[in-house]
């Protein structure tokens, strides 16, 4: 393909200009030379240059192909071979350029009844002002056949191989309503292959490389696995229509030149189309073309499998065993592992359907030569297992295998330390991504079982379940992965501390994270999330401190008087939340909150509810303090609970805001925590208040107080 070394953008713009050159001059070179014979001047000054601007064009692509397109709606020539899909040419030229040119370029393919011609990258200069000479002279007044007949000898006889024309009366497929694209590279294929048989002078070797550079250069372009699909399917058109073909085998060359990354979606391709032509025959029985694709399918995917059998391809043995089990492979036609993997497959079939069974015989085996090859056995099966949703059987083997590392009576002595090795060799990549698969995909109850397993084997499937943190969209699988996480314990702390180093993850995996260090309470992790005291999500922010108040408690102190400062609301409040918890009698903690809740004046703002409700909540955490000036938290409480003309510190007219009532309803509950006798009377009055919540809550705490100080 084209090299790329510029910006994307730039360069497509810079190669569109220059195929919109070319194709502009080769319109007028066309139209120029037919007015002139080959030897006078004005015939070579019309393709002067014209070489050279199609070397530029083409770049280090193999081939440019002009397409004539023809649909009810609209006739077009297209130009493919550069980009990824051809693309129209009057996509790349000027507007005025593109109506007054590609209306004689389309001229010009109905002329000479052409469909299309294809430029090669071996072209030499002769060839190709050879080219342009034969295909500027007016066509004969004959038909369609001797025209296409007369002009490919001419090009043939003028050793012109590196052009390949293909006529309108050739296109190939055409009653099988096949894909343009198809149509066009199968006539190719049926006119290049055609020609072969004319290089009599050629030897049998230089044959088969011909063959295999005429395929090659035809199938290549086509990277979309739908039309190789199709090609294959329907290659047998040439065949039957090329006398003397026998030996082509273009279904073989074609098989060869499909990319690998794209021989597994073409099996695939191949694999639905045959399921459509099972599924037409056996409702049409007579339907005798559904039966000549199913044939054709058929014997196409046993040739493709080669490729599956003998090449290392992603997904490879699963197609394999898929084919097989459609009954497409026999077993004798499949690699020696896909045995393997088939007999395998019987095994764990054989497993599932008396499994309550199979597992008990684990447990009452008595021989140590027995066991050890029935745990082989489970080694072999369990991925087939998990393949085949078999999760509670896994379940069912690991706690018994779990079970015989810890038991103290045991059958014979290697027992536990063999059943210890089976539980390590199970925590491997093709099982723990099974089950990883399985938790993020299966429902709840399975998913318990799955849960179960990741905990018995403990460490090795701790990062298959941080990959679940981060990935999975699903909260209650995250939340789940976090429990097993927390369950495993200390064997994750490393991982998980490593993990707070790297900076390419989103925010609440982050949070995730160190949430999980401080549900473990690990000291040795929170040099790491400490780092994110500071992190611009607040968040993360809020996690931190909810975690360093886990792992250290009041010896983080410092740490939660210096978050009140914090400017998100939940940060802070968490901050009031430990400082409570720990009971603090840190005096700027304590002014901090007795500010918080105090009534403020008209002109000053008030905090955040959350924030008020939470500072009740901490001061009755803390206790009834006795503070500077000798007032005591409970007055403070009452002072913020009473409306102010009824208040114990102040008289006269109003001028503060009076409290919302959750915040009124927290300081009553705070008061009915720490409160004594100034709290029964201050509260007494608000027995027949007109908010029936406020009653409530006021004779709640009246109750708990009389209770407290009798």
């Amino acid at each position: 393909m084209q090299q790329r070394t510029l910006d994307p953008s730039e360069e497509e713009f810079k190669v569109r200009n220059t195929l919109s050159d070319f194709t502009l001059s080769l319109i007028k070179a066309m139209l120029r030379s037919g007015y002139y014979s080959p030897g006078h001047p004005g015939s070579k000054g019309a393709k002067e240059g014209l070489y050279v601007g199609f070397r530029t064009a083409l770049g280090d692509n193999p081939e440019l192909t002009y397409i004539k397109k023809t649909t009810r709606e609209e006739v077009d020539v297209l130009l493919d071979g550069v980009f990824e899909f051809p693309i129209s040419i009057s996509e790349i030229m000027m507007v005025g350029t593109a109506q007054m040119f590609i209306p004689k370029f389309i001229e010009y393919f109905i002329k000479k009844n052409l469909a299309s011609f294809t430029l090669k990258q071996g072209i030499t200069l002769r060839e190709f002002e050879k080219f342009i000479e034969i295909m500027s002279e007016p066509p004969a007044i004959h038909g369609q056949e001797e025209e296409a007949k007369t002009l490919t000898i001419e090009l043939l006889e003028n050793d012109i191989f590196n052009v390949s024309t293909i006529f309108d009366i050739e296109l190939v497929g055409v009653k099988r309503k096949l894909p343009w694209r198809v149509e066009i590279a199968l006539t190719r294929l049926k006119k290049d292959l055609s020609l072969l048989p004319l290089f009599e002078k050629r030897d049998y070797k230089e044959l088969h490389i011909a063959k295999q550079r005429v395929i090659s250069d035809i199938i290549r372009p086509l990277n979309e696995p739908g039309f190789l699909k199709d090609i294959l399917v329907n290659c047998d058109i040439i065949s039957m229509e090329i006398k003397d073909s026998v030996d082509l085998n273009i279904e073989d060359y074609v098989v060869e030149f499909i990319d690998q990354r794209n021989i597994v979606p073409t099996v695939k391709e191949l694999a639905a189309e045959f399921e459509r032509s099972q599924a037409l025959t056996k409702a049409v029985e007579e339907f005798k073309g559904a039966q000549t694709v199913l044939n054709r399918t058929t014997w196409i995917l046993k040739k493709i499998s080669t490729r599956l059998v003998k090449e290392t391809i992603p997904e490879g043995l699963d197609l394999l065993l898929s084919l097989h089990s459609k009954d497409i492979l026999t077993f004798d036609e499949l690699s020696e592992e896909v045995k393997k993997a088939v007999m395998t497959k019987r095994i764990a079939e054989a497993f599932l359907i008396k499994e309550n069974e199979r597992v008990r015989e684990l447990d009452l085996i008595r021989a140590k030569e027995i066991y050890i090859r029935y745990i082989d056995q489970i080694n072999r099966i369990a991925p087939e297992l998990l393949r085949m949703k078999g999760f509670s059987a896994m379940h069912s083997l690991v706690h018994s295998l779990a079970k015989h590392t810890s038991q103290e009576s045991h059958p014979f002595p290697d027992r536990p330390r063999i059943a210890d090795h089976a539980l390590k060799a199970l925590a491997r990549n093709d099982i723990l991504s099974a089950l990883k698969e399985g938790y993020e995909n299966e429902g709840k109850d399975l998913r318990e079982k799955i849960a179960d397993i990741f905990v018995i084997i403990g460490g090795p499937s701790i990062l298959y379940l941080l990959d679940i943190l981060l990935t999975s969209e699903d909260m209650g699988v995250r939340k789940g992965a976090y429990n097993i996480l927390v369950d495993i314990g200390g064997e994750a702390e490393d991982l998980l501390i490593a993990e707070l180093k790297k900076k390419d993850r989103p925010w609440y995996y982050y949070r995730n994270v160190i949430m999980l260090l401080g549900d473990m309470k690990s000291k040795a992790g929170a040099d790491a999330i400490s780092e994110f005291g500071f992190h611009e999500d607040p968040r993360i922010r809020e996690e931190v401190i909810h975690s360093i108040f886990k792992i250290f408690g009041h010896q983080a102190e410092g740490i939660f008087v210096e978050a009140l400062k914090d400017s998100d609301v939940k940060v802070k409040k968490r901050a009031i939340s430990c400082l409570g918890s720990i009971r603090t009698r840190n005096p700027l903690a304590i002014s901090g909150f007795i500010k918080m809740v105090a009534k403020k004046n008209l002109d000053q703002e008030e905090e955040d509810e959350t924030i008020q409700i939470q500072a009740c909540i901490s001061l009755a955490q803390i206790g009834n303090l006795r503070l500077k000036g000798g007032i005591t938290i409970e007055d403070v409480l009452i002072e913020a609970f009473t409306p102010e003309h009824k208040g114990i510190l102040g008289f006269g007219k109003s001028i503060k805001r009076e409290k919302p009532l959750p915040v009124r309803i927290s300081l009553c509950e705070a008061l009915g925590a720490i409160g004594g006798d100034k709290s029964i009377r201050a509260l007494k009055p608000f027995l027949k208040d007109s908010d029936e919540a406020l009653r409530e809550k006021v004779k709640e705490a009246l109750e708990k107080i009389s209770k407290r100080i009798r």
